[in-house]
């Protein structure tokens, strides 16, 4: 097979995969950081995206690099919904094992030290472990509108859970409540990295 005749297959294959995926130019141009100029060259066979872009895109596509590099008549893309709620289980599941934890520590607790005071305490611990696992995932699959929120609710409760503590430690020690005066500094910080990220994101490659 000759150059040209496999970039113009590529070529096309970019074209109807984008379309089969309800992408206009620009969409894809933004997930992928570079400008609809460099995606509409890529789709007319005037340029080439480097292989790197193309396991982007066939990660994004649900198919293999080997796709785009195969005439096809028709170009049909997997069903996202499906990804996206077997990680959402996946996150569900990781949550829930954070809180069995939790009612575990509640449980034994409550037999084994029946006069502890404050046996409810490891569901407040639970609290940042959950936002801790939702964090993390959300990061590795960049659910960009999630990630924030979860950053936010773990600063809130990770704070709670260091107010409860020392409360209980330490009842009478005084102005505890100003432990929550951190937070205010670490949700500025919060907004203007994901702002900061935002604005990143939009800007285009040539």
């Amino acid at each position: 097979m000759e150059q040209e005749e496999l970039n113009r297959i590529i070529a096309e294959n970019l074209a109807k995969y984008r379309r089969a995926a309800n992408l206009t130019q620009l969409e894809l141009a933004e997930r992928l950081n570079y400008s609809d100029k460099s995606v509409s060259k890529w789709e007319q066979g005037n340029g080439m995206p480097d292989i790197f872009v193309l396991y982007r895109l066939a990660e994004m596509y649900g198919v293999t690099v080997n796709d785009f590099l195969c005439r096809h008549e028709e170009v049909a893309v997997p069903d996202k919904r499906k990804g996206f709620f077997s990680r959402g289980m996946i996150m569900a599941m990781s949550v829930g094992l954070s809180w069995l934890v939790a009612v575990v520590a509640f449980v034994f607790t409550m037999l084994l030290a029946p006069d502890f005071s404050s046996p409810w305490l490891p569901f407040v611990y639970a609290l940042p472990v959950t936002f801790i696992v939702i964090v993390v995932l959300s990061s590795v699959w960049k659910f960009n509108i999630l990630r924030p929120i979860s950053v936010s609710c773990l600063i809130w409760t990770l704070l709670l859970s260091i107010f409860m503590t020392l409360f209980i430690a330490f009842p009478d020690a005084p102005n505890l409540w100003m432990l929550f005066l951190i937070g205010i500094p670490l949700q500025t910080l919060v907004v203007l990295w994901f702002l900061f990220r935002g604005k990143l994101r939009g800007k285009k490659k040539i």
